[in-house]
């Protein structure tokens, strides 16, 4: 039996370490590393290091089960067939692509994996001291992602308060204080801001709800808190990008607008389907009027994601690249208007130029459409004083070794026009593009709900149809993406849950929901601090989940899933308790 009981740690301890292992290369490499594969000559993808990862752990947790089924497990099964099936039939009718679709749902069986290997044993001091050592090297040198500074920062919280020994306790958490960059909890994308911002709620009212002091002193605390969580929004986030989460209606506006182009060249191209005199027109030309329509100067780059970051270049004028693609590309000349070979069609450039003779009269008067800011813009704009923006890929990693130092780089005041201001490279964002990001966004999921209004696949659409946007295809928006994959990224992992799964997929988030639901509150029923603080983490990242493929992609997807695991496991053997404190009794973390 002690035999038995030794293989058994021994292979769960190799299958934790394995996902620990891997988990660090995804956070420190991204890309290239999960690009990392094996290609066998009888198949026509290859085998990511993802998927070589999953299949020994399932291997590993082969070996340790009695394999007697339960009733939950007729309902995992079930679910699982469901997924391979699906898998299996898009890959004979779309190929390779069906397999991309397939890992949204087959990921989570890291929490079933992660769930089966935690022991709390595992975690020692020696290993709580090595995880934390890492950790701490890794978010404080430069280069470091800093969407994942929250759920490290937390596991070495954990680790030190977690720890036995009072000067090594108090050592670490000295270390973690005085080492962590706080600035980069809100100095990083919208996306992160917000569910940064979602997570400190999440604290003040889990720990309000089971400390058990005076309520004077509770509230004062909650009001800290709070005032700390908005002192720190407003310090370190970047102007515009604040601004834009807080202007909604902005957002909606711009919208509609959007909207309403999209309508009217919709019907344009009905219309001249019908009648044989369909054109094919540039992409600058398709984008102008939009531009023109948006209050704040909607900018759309060709590749749009919430967290692409700005490349802003002092430059004595505006590139070429960008010269196609912003309100410098509407000086347009009277032969391109009148020369019938131009692909300037005459309308086109008519309803551009109209756009811009904007009356003294609209700009002053303020219940004209036309606010000041808006005419400012357009006078900045056609100074040849636009930004300069070069987006990089999503979720884009240097090692820290390589970093360069932060880039200083003049900017236009959005306040003033013609003034200048020194900035951070890292810190900028133009207000058109941070509409735009979130625009673009609403036309996806719009689309989305749409089709699946229209269709109603019980099931959801096949994995591997292509995901395809009529109103971004329309007006032109994202060619990037679409032209070169021939399908468009959801930026929303529940959303695309449910597209590709209808009520199946429903069900499964639904479950998922529920079961961090019951952790939540078994964590402050036991008043366990590490069980809170643990499902922050969890909930951080599906806040993230709703704007971005957070539960698609490998280098995300299997550290949230198995942390997801680790704390189900975590908060399944707490025990009640009626005083604070109760983690002491978990040394695991």
């Amino acid at each position: 039996m002690d035999d038995l009981r030794k293989k058994h740690y021994n292979l769960d301890s190799f299958g934790l370490l394995s996902i620990g292992i891997i988990s660090i290369g995804y956070v420190m490499f991204v890309r290239s590393f999960a690009e990392l594969h094996i290609q066998l000559s009888f198949l026509d993808f290859p085998i990511f290091i993802g998927e070589i990862l999953l299949f020994l752990c399932l291997c590993i947790f082969l070996l340790k089960r009695d394999l007697r089924l339960e009733k939950k497990h007729c309902w995992i099964i079930g679910y699982f067939v469901f997924v391979v099936a699906k898998a299996l039939y898009g890959y004979s009718r779309f190929g390779p692509l069906a397999f991309r679709n397939a890992a949204l749902f087959y990921y989570p069986v890291f929490i079933i994996l992660a769930n089966s290997f935690y022991r709390r044993d595992f975690f020692d001091n020696k290993k709580n001291i090595l995880c934390s050592a890492i950790m701490i090297f890794l978010f404080t040198g430069r280069g470091f992602n800093e969407y994942w500074l929250l759920t490290f920062f937390t596991f070495v919280f954990i680790f030190g308060y977690t720890y036995p020994n009072k000067i090594f306790k108090y050592l670490l958490l000295g270390v973690l204080f005085l080492g962590t960059p706080y600035k980069y909890f809100f100095a990083t994308s919208r996306m992160m801001m917000v569910a940064n911002f979602a997570v400190g709620i999440y604290l003040i009212i889990g720990f309000y709800l089971f400390l058990e002091i005076r309520k004077a002193i509770k509230v004062a605390i909650v009001i800290l808190g709070a005032s700390l969580i908005l002192w720190m929004s407003f310090q370190f986030s970047d102007r515009n990008a604040l601004v834009s989460i807080i202007r909604g209606d902005k957002i909606i506006e711009a919208f509609k607008v959007c909207d309403m182009e999209f309508r009217e060249r919709h019907e344009e191209i009905i219309r001249a389907e019908q009648e044989g005199q369909l054109r094919e027109k540039t992409k600058s030309n398709e984008v102008v009027r939009a531009r023109i329509y948006n209050p704040e100067l909607l900018l759309i780059p060709s590749d749009l994601d919430e967290e692409k970051s700005v490349d802003v270049k002092e430059r004595g004028g505006v590139s070429d690249d960008l010269a196609k693609n912003t309100l410098t590309s509407f000086q347009l000349s009277k032969t391109q208007i009148n020369d019938p070979k131009s692909e300037v069609s005459e309308n086109l450039a008519k309803n551009t130029l109209t756009s811009f003779q904007l009356s003294k009269t609209q700009i002053n008067d303020p219940k004209s459409e036309v606010s000041e800011n808006l005419a400012k813009n357009i006078v900045t704009s056609r100074s040849n004083k636009v930004q300069t923006y070069n987006p990089s890929p999503p979720l884009s990693f240097k090692p820290f070794w390589t970093k360069e130092k932060p880039e200083v780089v003049r900017e236009i005041s959005d306040d003033k026009i013609g003034a200048e201001k020194v900035i951070e490279a890292s810190q900028r964002r133009h207000i058109g593009a941070a509409y735009g990001n979130a625009v673009f966004r609403l036309i996806i999921w719009r689309d989305m709900l749409v089709e699946l209004i229209r269709e109603k696949p019980i099931l959801g659409f096949n994995f591997g149809k292509p995901l395809r946007s009529i109103t971004l295809e329309t007006l032109r928006w994202g060619e990037g993406d679409w032209k070169r994959d021939g399908w468009i990224g959801a930026h929303n992992s529940f959303l695309h849950v449910i597209y590709r799964a209808g009520i199946i997929g429903v069900l499964a988030i639904g479950a998922v929901f529920v079961i961090l639901f019951r952790m939540i509150r078994k964590s402050i029923q036991c008043k366990s601090v590490v069980g809170i603080l643990l499902c922050g983490i969890i909930i951080n990242w599906f806040v993230a989940a709703n704007f971005l493929l957070i539960l698609e992609l490998p280098y995300t997807a299997i550290p949230i899933w198995s942390i997801f695991g680790i704390t189900y496991a975590y908060v399944g053997q707490l025990k009640l308790s009626t005083s604070a404190g109760n983690d002491y009794n978990h040394q695991s973390g």
